[in-house]
């Protein structure tokens, strides 16, 4: 499970998943965003939600 963590960080370039929170809710339209989205909404994972949450 670690090294999946670091490989999605990884893959966005960011070093914590408050950053990749962050660079979604910045990035709406990027490729990568777009991607990661639609992987968590096959498992019911609203990313807009959760962004909107870890901003509070």
């Amino acid at each position: 499970m670690f090294n999946e963590k670091n490989r999605l960080l990884e893959h966005f370039g960011l070093n914590s998943y408050g950053e990749i929170m962050t660079y979604i809710r910045e990035n709406p339209e990027d490729k990568k965003v777009k991607e990661i989205k639609e992987l968590f909404e096959t498992h019911s994972i609203n990313l807009d939600e959760e962004a909107d949450r870890n901003e509070k």
